[in-house]
């Protein structure tokens, strides 16, 4: 895998984490992120950094963060201009990549304890977490790379995420789930893997 995508060594660091980035990254859905976003790829000048957090709000199960990166490394946090437009972004907020920037995206997954990971269910649910987050950086880079902006804020995100109109983003999360919990019925993996808030 290139160096444009990224995987801490705190994350590699707590062993359920890391088996759930793994069952991502080495899904059919992980290895066409990895072929659009590895060095090579068409998004390969993108930086991913995959990492764990252990002070995310509860109920929180990831964060995708999308940053403007200069050719020094130095990076500065984009806001979306429909947050701004809510006022739900800071004021002066950026929402365009400067020439000779590139975008990079911070991705925190939340910790898990030992003890729910010993449930392989929930290393799998965290799986899918990584999967959902990636589809962040997904809608992300390709909005700000149609007109060097970032357009849509999380609440769009997700309903994009839900709405086949914009892509198969909601059929990739039902198909990856699909296959690791062939226990349970269509109806409610579609709820599984649709069961994030608009926020």
């Amino acid at each position: 895998m290139g160096d444009t995508i990224r995987v801490t060594q705190a994350l590699q660091n707590n062993s359920a984490n890391y088996e759930a980035y793994q069952q991502f990254i080495n899904s059919e859905e992980g290895q066409a992120f990895s072929k659009l976003f590895s060095e090579g790829g068409k998004f390969g000048d993108v930086l991913v950094t995959f990492d764990v957090s252990y002070d995310l709000d509860a109920g929180t199960r990831g964060v995708t963060t999308p940053l403007a990166r200069d050719a020094d490394g130095n990076t500065e946090r984009l806001y979306a201009q429909d947050d701004i437009d809510q006022r739900i972004a800071p004021e002066g907020a950026r929402t365009t990549l400067a020439s000779g920037e590139t975008l990079a995206f911070d991705v925190q997954i939340g910790a898990m304890t030992a003890a729910s990971a010993e449930d392989p269910r929930n290393v799998t649910n965290k799986a899918l977490t990584n999967l959902h987050e990636s589809q962040h950086v997904d809608i992300v880079t390709r909005d700000v790379r149609r007109d060097g902006q970032m357009n849509y804020g999380g609440y769009n995100q997700h309903l994009m995420m839900k709405d086949p109109r914009y892509g198969n983003y909601l059929q990739q999360r039902i198909n990856f789930y699909q296959q690791r919990r062939p226990d349970l019925s269509p109806e409610v993996v579609k709820k599984a893997v649709s069961g994030f808030s608009n926020q």
